[in-house]
């Protein structure tokens, strides 16, 4: 257990350096109500791709 060795042993886990250890990475979106998100998150869906900032913005409320 990553988070028993860190606590017991100063061990840090090899995520922390290294995030293709676990092969997948969580994220999230907001999307508009009536959007197809399969479609509209196919490319963040994408793994180890660098993707556009404009895709990874977070529209303003308002």
């Amino acid at each position: 257990n990553a988070a028993t060795a860190l606590r017991d042993q100063g061990v840090i886990p090899p995520g922390v350096d290294n995030p293709e250890v676990y092969r997948y990475r969580a994220g999230g979106v907001v999307l508009p109500r009536d959007t197809d998100w399969i479609e509209a998150t196919q490319e963040l869906r994408k793994a180890f791709v660098v993707h556009a900032p404009e895709a990874l913005a977070v529209p303003r409320q308002g």
